[in-house]
């Protein structure tokens, strides 16, 4: 895969990943806010005052009375009343009021003698009712009541008809507006999650099968060229090789990943036309007459026909037709020139003719690495594209592609 495919390979993940972090970050943001919001709420303690009734429209309601009364004198040796008072707080609101008392709002000055379910302190004229905690009083869950009551001395009958309740309501998450937004936006992350992952299987299966195919086509046209190149004892591995040199040049190329992968098919059909060339000549040790050199040529012609059909690989027929074409319009078949050759067609005929040089023939023993660059360098214009050529020698000099010394 070359540069430009994997940077964008690279930026196309990152895109895909920028809804699925931007809907987590306001996630945890919309979850940190209602956290924060309910515990603000659990630790702010209100105050409501109420009136002597519980079934105003309110959000506590406390009701007392008196249940009996009497004048005891003697008690604290002064003139005093006596009374029963028997109290009902009702919490009417959706919420459980926790650590709750209550102040009694008194009109004037009294003395608690005995109390039951709760205690009582004073603040100034004021009377503090605290409920049992022991038994569970100081928690009033949302639509229930508790009772308390007390025996009370004062000057003259007392009667008591404002109080304040003080606690703190603990609302549940149901009660925030924002739980139902989060949780909505909760179902919305976890069926992208849930859809990303199946695309995902469905994308790594059909990844699976195009390798597979890949496998396939690769498989068959390595055994096509095989049969190619074994009409030619000297030329046995001619086609994977070229085919080698061909992805190398076309990934320093920085060729789209498709064009790379097509290459490969390229450089081993690029010889399929021999299959029609008799072996006598395909073969033969010594000096071809200019009848025979017209058939060894004609292979161009005959590969190009042999895969004119196939749709499937565009450009194999170019490179079957055109990969013995030089650059400066002096080759064959049709005697093109310059940028009038396909790019893909130049590319195999620097691989092809490297490989010719390299390998050993016939009528010859394979060239010296020296020779080699030498006549990459003096030819690059003339028989070939000179920017493959560079880039070729480039191989070379670097030891990606190996030759001997």
């Amino acid at each position: 895969m070359g540069t430009v495919d994997l940077m964008r390979e690279k930026k196309a993940k990152l895109l895909k990943w920028i809804p699925f972090f931007t809907m987590l970050a306001i996630l945890l943001a919309g979850y940190t806010i209602l956290i924060f919001q309910i515990s603000k709420d659990k630790n702010r303690e209100v105050c409501i005052e109420v009136d002597n009734a519980v079934d105003r429209d309110e959000t506590v309601g406390v009701e007392m009375h008196i249940v009996k009364s009497w004048d005891d004198k003697r008690k604290y040796g002064w003139d005093s009343s006596g009374a029963q008072y028997d109290g009902t707080i009702v919490n009417k609101s959706n919420y459980t009021l926790r650590d709750w008392r209550i102040v009694l709002l008194m009109p004037g000055k009294s003395h608690i003698d005995s109390s039951w379910n709760g205690t009582y302190t004073y603040e100034g004229n004021d009377i503090v009712y605290i409920p049992d905690d022991s038994i569970g009083m100081n928690v009033l869950p949302a639509h229930e009541s508790n009772t308390f009551g007390m025996v009370m001395y004062s000057h003259g009958l007392m009667n008591i008809y404002r109080f304040q309740v003080i606690g703190y309501l603990d609302k549940q998450l149901t009660d925030y507006p924002l739980f139902y937004v989060m949780l909505c936006m909760t179902a919305v992350f976890l069926a992208m999650i849930i859809g990303n992952m199946v695309v995902v299987l469905r994308m790594r299966k059909l990844e699976q099968r195009r390798i597979m195919d890949e496998k396939i086509i690769i498989d068959t046209l390595q055994m096509l060229a095989k049969l190619i190149d074994a009409k030619d004892s000297y030329t046995n591995g001619h086609s994977d090789r070229v085919a080698e040199y061909a992805v190398l040049l076309a990934k320093e190329m920085h060729m789209k990943s498709d064009d790379i992968r097509f290459m490969r098919y390229m450089g081993l059909m690029h010889d399929c036309g021999k299959m029609g060339i008799p072996d006598s000549v395909l073969n033969k040790p010594d000096k071809l007459t200019p009848e025979e050199m017209d058939i060894i040529r004609s292979h161009t012609v005959l590969g190009g026909k042999i895969v004119e059909n196939f749709t499937a690989m565009p450009g194999v027929r170019e490179c079957a037709l055109y990969h013995h074409e030089r650059y400066d319009g002096k080759g064959y078949p049709e005697g093109l020139k310059g940028e009038e050759i396909p790019l893909l067609a130049r590319i195999i005929c620097v691989a092809d003719s490297f490989d010719a040089m390299n390998s050993d023939r016939c009528y010859r023993k394979r060239l010296k690495k020296a020779v080699i660059l030498e006549e990459l360098k003096k030819n690059a214009g003339t028989q070939f594209d000179p920017q493959i050529a560079k880039l070729m020698v480039k191989l070379i000099e670097e030891g990606k592609v190996r030759c001997d010394e």
